[in-house]
């Protein structure tokens, strides 16, 4: 079963920024009302599932990506500096994501199921996404068995963000926190969490907060 994970910028400008909009789409949708609860509210009352997205990593063995081989040292540095924020999240034991240390891919066929998680830089015109994951699940164990994450290359990045890019670091440590099993927070008082469904141009926001580490702790404990 396919599930997609669509992060959508709408294109609201404001001091020559774009807002981030992040929609769940797929044959399998399973996403939760957000009820507008303080920061602290998921550690005091354990409300796990108003953060999930229902799915989670199998934890037996590395989720292991393999990204385009036109990303660069310094974005490839960064996906492993993302990829370990959510990994040393998880109780001991417990297998991460990571990526791979050797493989590249140049296919350009985003999302393609075939057991390989990649990472695309694939230029989608006709959307308005920024950035997206796609994943096949197992419906009935609540596995993630495959996931695909595309940057739109329609857009400008950096490895920095200055203030007419995105940042591939900040986008795509929450890409991976969808992977890892987490949804989009839209109200305000979760602003500074990486989930927070919304970003401006130039944002950089590259580490975990500690509620989404509690949250983690609590997916997979």
């Amino acid at each position: 079963m396919k599930k997609s994970f669509k992060l959508k910028f709408m294109i609201m400008r404001k001091v020559s920024s774009f807002l981030l909009v992040i929609a769940f789409i797929g044959t399998i949708c399973n996403v939760h009302t957000f009820a507008g609860a303080n920061q602290n509210e998921i550690v005091n009352k354990a409300s796990v599932s108003d953060f999930t997205n229902g799915y989670k990593l199998s934890g037996k063995s590395l989720f292991t990506f393999i990204p385009h081989a036109d990303f660069g040292d310094t974005s490839i540095s960064h996906f492993n500096n993302a990829l370990y924020q959510w990994n040393a999240c998880l109780p001991t034991g417990v297998s991460g994501m990571n990526r791979s240390p050797t493989s590249r891919h140049t296919d350009t066929t985003y999302p393609r199921q075939d057991n390989i998680n990649r990472i695309y830089r694939v230029a989608n015109f006709s959307k308005t996404y920024v950035a997206q994951t796609t994943s096949w699940l197992n419906k009935s164990s609540k596995i993630r068995i495959e996931a695909d994450i595309n940057l739109n290359m329609r857009y400008k990045w950096s490895n920095g963000a200055s203030s007419d890019t995105y940042d591939v670091w900040t986008v795509f440590l929450h890409e991976a926190g969808h992977v890892m099993g987490l949804r989009d927070l839209e109200d305000i008082d979760y602003i500074n969490r990486v989930m927070y469904y919304a970003s401006t141009l130039g944002e950089k926001k590259r580490s975990v907060t500690s509620e989404e580490r509690t949250l983690i702790q609590q997916i997979y404990g």
